[in-house]
């Protein structure tokens, strides 16, 4: 039950979050253009990667480690607190070196390359670390409902900020993307402080000079370090193609290939939001206890996905041409490419969840370093002549290798068959029902609060 009751939270959460999300989306693109996006996708991808680079993992160690009780919540605090503010440091020492001494565009856009927007970037760094720890923690204690409102706010915030942005600003001709990095930042602390707001309320302070030993630091980050580098080479296969498309063909090709990854990475706003929830319940139940939940949830998702593909790729050229303005209709084809390896993919995201919380992540390391590997060569192969064009198959053909990959596993260790990770069956129609029904009564039952309040 509770499981159900945290993914109609999360489900209803990710509708939402799409529509605003769309929303922020017209008008950063509106604002920027075709090259001034490209540009953003840079500064967020550097942030991305150095975030998940210099963390080492530990995100996922200290979600697990809270949903097993593990260790002392205040020990693991002030230790990965300690070891985030090292990092920070490097971080910064890491931006200021390569912008004095190397002329690229790997962590700023060469407009951008100096000291103010170094430190911009280093303190964005800095929120991405922190926020990402603090909701590894309340993710590891299943407060998935404070995990969803303060991901509420944070979208409802960027819409706000960003089309007011647009309606103060855009008169006609492009900003500067450092405009929107700025506001990126801004956005990031007011984020971070919801956030730290939330957490001490639920969780209490809980910091203090009292470390893990030695020992259990070794234990946290060996089991960091298998997830660590499943995630890295799960987001370099993400992200990889943005460099690779700036060198090859510029700024605007990449901000037509931006806007239509970000597009097609909305049909995992729901399958990751479920893996959240599946990994820690995973975590703290009995080994192989949850695979018949989670084989019914991945058949759900996946036909949820494939439904909504069929409509998004026939109607992509007029919406993305009404919404972001014709500027961006070659963002279309690219979409459609994309699909052909997203929506499989679903399935993998629930799946790492689920192979996570069973402490067999050595798995999703395999299909991420494989998946990798293939992005590499074929981006290589097909970007220089095809472009962004290229880049989508070779990022659709490595999801496809990564997701087949994936299921032959879970076939394989489980004993069960491939339809089973698929196709739909009677019984899942009962448990959309039951879903539907849980998440309409959960809005009846906190508008009867709020009622009863006034």
């Amino acid at each position: 039950m509770q499981l159900k009751r945290h993914i109609s939270g999360t489900f209803g959460t990710n509708v939402l979050l799409i529509v605003v999300g769309i929303g922020s989306s017209i008008f950063i693109n509106r604002v920027l253009g075709p090259a001034g996006k490209g540009e953003y996708a840079i500064f967020l991808a550097a942030i991305g990667l150095s975030t998940l680079v210099l963390s080492f993992g530990t995100h996922s160690a200290v979600s697990y480690y809270v949903a097993k009780a593990t260790f002392p919540i205040q020990k693991l605090l002030s230790t990965i607190l300690f070891f985030l503010l090292v990092v920070s440091v490097i971080f910064f020492v890491l931006v200021c070196a390569n912008g004095y001494w190397n002329d690229n565009e790997f962590f700023l856009p060469k407009r951008q390359n100096h000291l103010f927007y170094w430190g911009v970037l280093s303190l964005s760094f800095v929120c991405s670390l922190l926020s990402t720890f603090f909701i590894s923690i309340l993710s590891g204690k299943r407060l998935f409902h404070i995990v969803n409102l303060h991901r509420i706010i944070q979208g409802v915030l960027n819409l706000l900020a960003f089309s007011a942005l647009y309606y103060a600003c855009f008169e006609g001709e492009y900003l500067d993307s450092g405009m929107v990095f700025v506001l990126y930042l801004l956005l990031s602390l007011v984020s971070l402080a919801v956030l730290l707001f939330f957490y001490f309320r639920q969780v209490g302070l809980g910091f203090g000079f009292s470390f893990l030993s030695l020992p259990q630091i070794w234990t946290v980050f060996r089991w960091s370090g298998i997830s660590y580098f499943a995630v890295l080479a799960q987001f370099l296969n993400y992200r990889i193609d943005y460099w690779l498309i700036d060198y090859y063909a510029g700024n605007a090709p990449l901000g037509y290939y931006s806007l239509a990854t970000n597009l097609a990475q909305m049909f995992w706003l729901l399958p990751v939001a479920v893996s959240s929830v599946l990994m820690p319940h995973t975590a703290s139940a009995a080994q192989g206890e949850m695979l018949p939940k989670t084989l019914l949830i991945s058949r759900a998702v996946f036909a949820i996905s494939l439904l909504a593909a069929l409509p998004a790729a026939l109607l992509a050229g007029p919406v993305i041409e009404l919404l972001y303005s014709q500027a961006f209709l070659p963002s279309a084809e690219i979409f459609v490419i994309l699909l052909v390896g997203v929506v499989p993919f679903c399935l993998t995201k629930i799946y790492a969840g689920f192979l996570a919380g069973e402490g067999i992540h050595r798995y999703n390391m395999i299909a991420s370093l494989a998946g990798l590997a293939v992005t590499i060569v074929l981006d290589l192969l097909l970007i220089p002549t095809y472009g962004t064009t290229g880049a989508a198959w070779a990022t659709s053909m490595s999801f496809l290798m990564t997701t087949a990959y994936v299921l032959y596993v879970i076939c394989r260790r489980y004993g069960i068959r491939p339809g089973d990770t698929l196709l739909v069956k009677k019984s899942d129609y009962l448990f959309a029902k039951n879903l539907i029904q849980n998440f309409i009564s959960n809005i009846k039952h906190k508008n009867t609060q709020e009622d009863s309040l006034q």
